[in-house]
């Protein structure tokens, strides 16, 4: 079965972008997904990535916009899931492409592209989107735990990504986590706002409309389990007070009450199940006298008073 976060990347991949924010989205993948290395042929580069899509689309924008040559290969992993890997090896053009995407340094490969490359909200939103897919992941809606993370090799790239997420509104908080640096996001409103700033629209659609029908239940369940606390202390206490009324008249004290505790404490007796609005209402109808919620029940819980003690009458 298909991952929420693989429709996620699926969706972002394709979005329309304009040629500046397709080299942004480029550069976020690169910084994650490639090395470079020197040998007899010169500098190249390889973009290692277990998602095909991601392979096909990094291989669609290198020709696109540079003129390379591209040698591709699939080799499968060895340890746990055996899943397989998609290679491209850049041959040629590699410093001028990284160069292009404000990646490279006088050092080599930098960890993230220059400042001035995410310089707007359009550009750091196709950043973004590339430090997605290439390590990023978001949990499934249906899920209670609401949370949006991209894991980054160093503590220096997890900032700049922080500082991306500012520039579109989003603000994002980083923990180590073994060897990476995590930016995460655990509000469900502002993992919907990620959502559609990176084009995964459709799914920041799924996203809310799961959470709200989920909220809903919850909600519903909550009143559900609300009403049947109260049936149940409803009873319990109409139980406790027909035992109190039993108990006045078997010591003969009943008589002894006041008028209105004697016709309350009958009509418990005729409707022990009743709530105490219900038993104000009939009140009414059978004396002609007015009674609220609150009179009755302090009525009944007088009524358990005085059948504990040895009171002759109540005031």
């Amino acid at each position: 079965m298909r991952s929420f976060a693989r429709s996620v990347k699926e969706e972002v991949l394709q979005a329309e972008r304009t040629d500046r924010e397709y080299k942004a989205e480029l550069a976020g993948i690169f910084q994650f997904l490639s090395s470079i290395s020197i040998s007899n042929r010169g500098l190249t580069m390889v973009i290692r990535t277990e998602n095909p899509e991601i392979s096909r689309f990094v291989m669609k924008m290198l020709k696109k916009y540079y003129d390379v040559t591209i040698e591709t290969s699939i080799v499968r992993k060895m340890k746990l899931n055996k899943n397989k890997v998609y290679l491209l090896r850049v041959m040629n053009h590699t410093k001028e492409i990284l160069e292009d995407l404000g990646l490279w340094t006088e050092e080599g490969l930098n960890s993230h592209p220059a400042k001035a490359y995410v310089s707007n909200r359009e550009t750091s939103r196709s950043y973004l989107a590339g430090c997605f897919l290439a390590s990023g992941s978001v949990n499934d809606p249906r899920k209670t735990d609401y949370h949006l993370e991209i894991s980054a090799n160093r503590e220096e790239q997890g900032r700049f990504i922080m500082r991306a997420m500012k520039k579109i509104g989003i603000t994002g908080k980083m923990i180590p986590r073994r060897n990476q640096f995590v930016v995460y996001i655990k509000s469900v409103d502002v993992i919907n706002d990620f959502l559609v700033h990176i084009g995964a629209t459709d799914c920041a659609m799924q996203y809310a409309d799961v959470r709200i029908q989920r909220d809903i239940y919850n909600n519903y369940t909550r009143l559900e389990n609300c009403a049947t606390a109260n049936v149940v202390k409803t009873i319990r206490s109409g139980r406790e007070q027909v035992e109190a009324i039993e108990r006045l008249k078997r010591s003969g004290r009943f008589e002894k009450l006041d008028v209105k505790y004697q016709e309350t404490a009958e009509l418990r007796l005729r409707y022990p199940e009743e709530s105490l609005q219900d038993l104000a209402d009939k009140y009414e109808e059978e004396t002609g006298i007015a009674i609220t919620k609150s009179g009755m029940k302090h009525r009944l819980e007088k009524i358990v008073e005085l059948s504990g003690n040895n009171t002759e009458r109540s005031e």
